[in-house]
């Protein structure tokens, strides 16, 4: 699409390398590319179930 460009692109945990690599060759020089700490974005805490 000529008329749409990525400003930024934001990943949020920790993928592993191969992802990250992956991630980086398809945007290439497009953007910056910013990995934030998985309590950065949606989180879905556990809690232990009473009965």
């Amino acid at each position: 699409m000529e008329h749409c460009r990525v400003e930024r692109f934001e990943v949020f945990g920790r993928p592993d390398a191969e992802v990250t690599a992956e991630v980086r060759a398809a945007l290439g020089e497009q953007c910056e590319v910013t990995f934030a700490p998985r309590a950065a974005g949606f989180v879905r805490f556990v809690t232990a179930r009473r009965e």
